[in-house]
């Protein structure tokens, strides 16, 4: 992802996460740590769509809690129940 960022001007993401059944806490880690280097590399907004597993919606959850946490005072990241609300 890092890659892609530096290669091309990344603004806006948006996370279709809906049919997500597991979400692995190394994944999970590694997206967050690479958040605010996306931030500082011109990502302006990130949408997450929730997935309808409940693990998984709260496991999502955490990740954005702990990247505001990471990042300080930028709120980049939002949540929406479909690709069209985002």
């Amino acid at each position: 992802m890092k890659k892609i960022a530096r290669k091309h001007k990344i603004e806006y993401i948006i996370s279709d996460n809906t049919e997500m059944a597991v979400l692995k806490e190394i994944n999970s880690n590694y997206a967050v740590s690479v958040m605010s280097e996306l931030t500082r590399l011109g990502m302006k907004k990130m949408a997450f769509i929730l997935p309808k597993n409940i693990f998984v919606k709260m496991s999502v959850k955490n990740f954005t809690e702990d990247s505001k946490k990471k990042q300080g005072e930028i709120n980049n990241i939002a949540h929406f129940d479909s690709v069209e609300k985002a």
